[in-house]
């Protein structure tokens, strides 16, 4: 099977983080990939980039991820690319990994044939289900279909992450899934944000990525993510394809060390009090379980 990526990445300080390179570097290992970053880099981390990509863009355009994944689905679309491919991943830099083996888990999708286009994690409502954007893979029938391309070439700058959300996330997934595409998720719940209180469960559990944002305090992840002192513990014990010191290195050159050590004494004082409330938010289908 060949594949091809589309990476989003945004750094406002411009600064190529460990964790950024390791994750190109595992996507190269089973995969092309074009990086679209929304920041301006210098020419030595252009180089740096280029090392894992075969096409990198570096300017800033101010529409997010979407954004991003379109110009790296125009630029395949220009250079008559896409016909050599037979899946199509939009993945973006929100997440630290993969913490796993992907390759296996793409292996087992491929050959998944009534699943057009899957993710990390479908969320699964009354109302809605959709594939949440930070980690999808389309098919060939879905990315070379008209209503997939007039899609992602109409995305354009809104305001607010939730209109993002709303417009793109959600309605990506809706417009396949009313042209009759199926979906599936490596995991399924009601949700999956830094809020989960299984964040780290879903590792233990097989989940190839952690959320960037369970260290942010404005996520409120001291009120939720009980067992956030316990990440790096977890990662080590699970992850062996994994460097913890990836994570540390981002928060540090990003300024959160000092708050996420004041979050981590926070969270194991509380963790006693809500433990006994957690409860599991999710599921894996056991087709993919990792073993």
């Amino acid at each position: 099977m060949k594949r091809l990526v589309i990476f989003a990445g945004y750094s406002e300080k411009q600064i190529l983080h460990s964790y950024v390179i390791h994750y190109l570097n595992k996507l190269n290992e089973i995969s092309d990939v074009i990086v679209v970053f929304d920041n301006y880099f210098n020419n030595d981390t252009i180089d740096e980039i280029n090392k894992y990509a075969v096409k990198s863009i570096s300017k800033h355009h101010g529409e997010y991820d979407f954004g991003s994944y379109k110009r790296g689905f125009v630029w395949a679309l220009e250079n008559d690319i896409l016909k050599k491919y037979d899946s199509l991943t939009f993945c973006n830099d929100s997440v630290f990994g993969p913490l796993y083996n992907i390759e296996k888990i793409y292996n087992n999708f491929d050959a998944h044939h009534s699943c057009d286009f899957w993710g990390m994690f479908k969320i699964v409502k009354k109302d809605i289900e959709h594939i949440q954007s930070f980690y999808t893979v389309f098919k060939k029938n879905v990315f070379e279909s008209d209503c997939f391309r007039d899609f992602v070439l109409n995305i354009t700058k809104l305001d607010t992450r939730d209109e993002i959300v709303t417009k793109y996330e959600y309605g990506l997934s809706k417009v396949l899934h009313n042209q009759g595409y199926c979906s599936k998720g490596l995991f399924y719940g009601e949700k999956y944000s830094a809020r989960n209180f299984n964040a780290l469960d879903l590792i233990v559990d097989g989940f190839p990525f952690m959320k960037k944002a369970i260290f942010k305090q404005n996520e409120r992840t001291v009120l939720d993510c009980n067992e956030l002192s316990q990440w790096m513990t977890v990662v080590n014990r699970n992850c062996f394809e994994y460097n913890s010191e990836y994570v540390l290195e981002y928060l540090k050159n990003e300024g959160l060390l000092s708050e996420y050590e004041k979050m981590i004494s926070v969270s194991l004082f509380r963790q006693f009090i809500n433990k006994r409330n957690c409860k599991k938010e999710y599921a894996c289908d056991s087709e993919y379980r990792r073993t």
